[in-house]
Protein backbone atom coordinates (compact mmCIF):
# COMPACT_ATOMS: atom_id res chain seq x y z
CA UNK A 1 0.00 0.00 0.00
CA UNK A 2 1.17 3.61 -1.19
CA UNK A 3 1.42 5.75 1.73
CA UNK A 4 2.75 8.62 -0.14
CA UNK A 5 0.43 11.41 -0.19
CA UNK A 6 0.05 13.71 -3.12
CA UNK A 7 0.17 17.73 -3.32
CA UNK A 8 -3.63 18.92 -5.26
CA UNK A 9 -2.64 22.62 -5.11
CA UNK A 10 -0.31 25.40 -4.12
CA UNK A 11 -2.06 28.69 -3.28
CA UNK A 12 -0.35 31.69 -2.21
CA UNK A 13 -1.28 33.46 1.05
CA UNK A 14 -2.34 37.32 0.90
CA UNK A 15 0.61 37.79 3.41
CA UNK A 16 3.35 36.81 0.48
CA UNK A 17 5.31 34.80 2.95
CA UNK A 18 3.43 31.47 2.54
CA UNK A 19 1.22 29.08 0.78
CA UNK A 20 -1.55 27.13 1.57
CA UNK A 21 -1.11 22.81 0.50
CA UNK A 22 -4.06 21.29 0.13
CA UNK A 23 -3.19 17.12 -0.69
CA UNK A 24 -5.35 14.98 -1.98
CA UNK A 25 -6.75 13.68 1.17
CA UNK A 26 -8.15 16.70 1.57
CA UNK A 27 -6.03 18.30 4.18
CA UNK A 28 -4.68 21.51 4.18
CA UNK A 29 -1.36 23.24 5.80
CA UNK A 30 0.58 26.00 6.02
CA UNK A 31 3.79 26.24 4.44
CA UNK A 32 6.55 28.89 4.04
CA UNK A 33 7.92 30.06 0.46
CA UNK A 34 11.28 29.28 2.03
CA UNK A 35 10.52 25.60 2.86
CA UNK A 36 8.55 25.20 -0.58
CA UNK A 37 11.05 26.13 -2.42
CA UNK A 38 13.29 24.11 -0.24
CA UNK A 39 11.67 20.82 -1.21
CA UNK A 40 10.61 21.91 -4.83
CA UNK A 41 6.68 21.85 -3.31
CA UNK A 42 4.71 21.68 -5.93
CA UNK A 43 0.97 20.21 -7.58
CA UNK A 44 1.18 16.89 -8.43
CA UNK A 45 3.99 16.36 -5.99
CA UNK A 46 4.23 12.67 -3.73
CA UNK A 47 4.91 13.53 -0.35
CA UNK A 48 5.94 10.45 2.07
CA UNK A 49 4.50 10.49 5.58
CA UNK A 50 7.55 11.16 7.41
CA UNK A 51 8.73 14.06 5.20
CA UNK A 52 5.17 15.82 5.84
CA UNK A 53 5.63 15.85 9.73
CA UNK A 54 8.89 17.16 8.91
CA UNK A 55 7.14 20.06 6.88
CA UNK A 56 4.99 20.69 9.73
CA UNK A 57 7.67 20.51 12.03
CA UNK A 58 9.69 23.28 10.29
CA UNK A 59 7.03 25.09 9.37
CA UNK A 60 6.27 25.47 13.26
CA UNK A 61 9.50 26.35 13.36
CA UNK A 62 9.45 29.01 11.29
CA UNK A 63 6.09 30.36 12.89
CA UNK A 64 7.76 30.39 16.02
CA UNK A 65 10.69 32.68 14.42
CA UNK A 66 8.10 34.92 13.21
CA UNK A 67 6.40 35.47 16.22
CA UNK A 68 9.88 36.27 18.61
CA UNK A 69 10.55 38.28 16.11
CA UNK A 70 7.27 40.77 15.69
CA UNK A 71 7.25 40.44 19.66
CA UNK A 72 11.22 42.27 19.96
CA UNK A 73 10.30 44.62 17.53
CA UNK A 74 7.65 46.83 19.37
CA UNK A 75 10.47 46.97 22.08
CA UNK A 76 13.01 45.24 23.77
CA UNK A 77 12.41 41.77 25.79
CA UNK A 78 14.19 39.71 28.59
CA UNK A 79 14.99 36.09 26.97
CA UNK A 80 12.88 34.82 29.67
CA UNK A 81 9.73 37.53 28.60
CA UNK A 82 10.38 35.97 24.40
CA UNK A 83 10.56 32.24 25.92
CA UNK A 84 7.01 32.74 28.01
CA UNK A 85 5.45 34.55 24.93
CA UNK A 86 6.05 31.45 22.71
CA UNK A 87 4.79 29.05 25.73
CA UNK A 88 1.50 30.87 25.27
CA UNK A 89 1.38 30.56 22.02
CA UNK A 90 2.00 27.05 22.42
CA UNK A 91 5.71 26.40 21.06
CA UNK A 92 7.51 23.70 22.37
CA UNK A 93 10.99 24.04 24.23
CA UNK A 94 13.03 22.90 21.48
CA UNK A 95 10.96 25.46 19.17
CA UNK A 96 11.36 28.43 21.21
CA UNK A 97 15.11 27.63 21.43
CA UNK A 98 15.75 27.86 17.88
CA UNK A 99 13.59 30.89 17.77
CA UNK A 100 15.97 32.87 20.23
CA UNK A 101 18.95 31.58 18.19
CA UNK A 102 17.45 33.14 15.67
CA UNK A 103 16.85 37.06 17.78
CA UNK A 104 20.41 36.29 19.00
CA UNK A 105 21.99 35.80 15.63
CA UNK A 106 21.14 39.68 15.01
CA UNK A 107 21.55 40.83 17.56
CA UNK A 108 17.54 41.46 18.79
CA UNK A 109 17.78 39.92 22.78
CA UNK A 110 20.65 40.54 24.83
CA UNK A 111 19.93 40.63 28.54
CA UNK A 112 23.12 42.73 29.44
CA UNK A 113 22.07 45.45 27.26
CA UNK A 114 18.22 45.52 28.10
CA UNK A 115 19.62 45.89 31.78
CA UNK A 116 21.53 48.86 31.05
CA UNK A 117 18.57 50.27 29.55
CA UNK A 118 16.17 49.56 31.93
CA UNK A 119 18.31 50.83 34.28
CA UNK A 120 18.74 54.58 32.78
CA UNK A 121 14.99 54.41 31.35
CA UNK A 122 13.81 53.69 35.09
CA UNK A 123 15.94 56.19 36.82
CA UNK A 124 14.44 58.75 34.64
CA UNK A 125 11.33 58.08 35.70
CA UNK A 126 11.28 57.20 39.11
CA UNK A 127 14.56 57.55 41.82
CA UNK A 128 15.32 54.78 43.00
CA UNK A 129 18.03 52.64 45.21
CA UNK A 130 20.04 49.78 43.85
CA UNK A 131 17.72 46.87 45.67
CA UNK A 132 14.74 48.33 43.95
CA UNK A 133 16.18 48.01 40.46
CA UNK A 134 17.91 44.51 41.32
CA UNK A 135 14.33 43.35 42.08
CA UNK A 136 12.65 44.83 38.75
CA UNK A 137 15.86 43.26 36.95
CA UNK A 138 15.07 39.52 38.30
CA UNK A 139 11.09 40.34 37.35
CA UNK A 140 12.07 41.10 34.04
CA UNK A 141 13.36 37.75 33.40
CA UNK A 142 17.37 38.87 33.84
CA UNK A 143 19.54 36.44 35.48
CA UNK A 144 21.11 37.82 39.18
CA UNK A 145 24.74 38.02 37.99
CA UNK A 146 23.81 39.66 34.62
CA UNK A 147 21.56 42.49 36.81
CA UNK A 148 24.16 43.16 39.48
CA UNK A 149 26.61 43.78 37.31
CA UNK A 150 24.67 46.18 35.18
CA UNK A 151 24.02 47.76 38.15
CA UNK A 152 27.31 48.12 39.18
CA UNK A 153 28.20 49.76 35.70
CA UNK A 154 25.51 51.84 35.26
CA UNK A 155 23.52 53.01 38.54
CA UNK A 156 24.91 56.42 39.11
CA UNK A 157 26.65 55.36 42.78
CA UNK A 158 28.27 59.07 43.52
CA UNK A 159 24.25 60.04 42.90
CA UNK A 160 22.52 57.78 45.39
CA UNK A 161 22.30 60.88 48.32
CA UNK A 162 21.07 62.87 45.14
CA UNK A 163 18.49 60.22 43.81
CA UNK A 164 16.86 59.71 47.57
CA UNK A 165 16.52 63.43 48.42
CA UNK A 166 14.92 64.21 44.68
CA UNK A 167 12.28 61.06 45.68
CA UNK A 168 12.32 62.59 49.35
CA UNK A 169 11.12 65.93 48.06
CA UNK A 170 8.62 64.46 46.00
CA UNK A 171 6.96 62.37 48.96
CA UNK A 172 6.81 65.40 51.46
CA UNK A 173 4.60 67.38 49.21
CA UNK A 174 2.07 64.94 49.99
CA UNK A 175 2.92 64.15 53.73
CA UNK A 176 3.23 67.83 54.71
CA UNK A 177 0.02 67.93 56.78
CA UNK A 178 0.86 64.41 58.89
CA UNK A 179 2.61 65.37 62.27
CA UNK A 180 6.19 65.58 62.61
CA UNK A 181 7.45 61.95 63.67
CA UNK A 182 4.27 60.44 61.40
CA UNK A 183 6.09 62.11 58.26
CA UNK A 184 9.44 60.40 59.37
CA UNK A 185 7.69 57.27 59.78
CA UNK A 186 6.21 57.49 56.00
CA UNK A 187 9.70 58.71 54.50
CA UNK A 188 11.17 55.48 55.92
CA UNK A 189 9.28 53.27 54.90
CA UNK A 190 8.74 55.18 51.21
CA UNK A 191 12.70 55.24 50.99
CA UNK A 192 13.30 51.38 52.05
CA UNK A 193 10.28 50.68 49.30
CA UNK A 194 12.42 52.56 46.73
CA UNK A 195 15.30 50.41 47.36
CA UNK A 196 17.48 52.50 49.33
CA UNK A 197 19.98 51.21 51.90
CA UNK A 198 19.47 52.29 55.60
CA UNK A 199 22.72 54.60 55.54
CA UNK A 200 21.52 56.92 52.62
CA UNK A 201 18.41 56.64 54.90
CA UNK A 202 19.79 58.27 57.88
CA UNK A 203 21.58 60.83 55.72
CA UNK A 204 18.19 61.97 54.17
CA UNK A 205 16.79 62.73 57.34
CA UNK A 206 19.27 64.58 58.27
CA UNK A 207 19.66 66.53 55.51
CA UNK A 208 16.08 67.12 55.20
CA UNK A 209 13.26 69.47 57.24
CA UNK A 210 10.18 67.90 57.82
CA UNK A 211 6.65 70.43 58.13
CA UNK A 212 5.49 71.64 61.86
CA UNK A 213 3.43 69.59 63.77
CA UNK A 214 -0.28 70.68 63.16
Amino acid sequence: MNDELRIISVKSKKNGQSCIICLNDGELFECSYDLVLKYKLGSGSNIPPDLLQELKKEQRIYVAKQSAYNYVSYKPRTEKQIRQKLRDKMFEKDEADLALEFLMKFDLVDDAKYAKQFITDYLKRKSSGKSKLMSELIIKGIDKSIAQQALEEYYPHTETLELALKATKKKLRLIRHKPKEKQKESLIRFLQSAGFDWDIIRKVLKEIQFGDDE
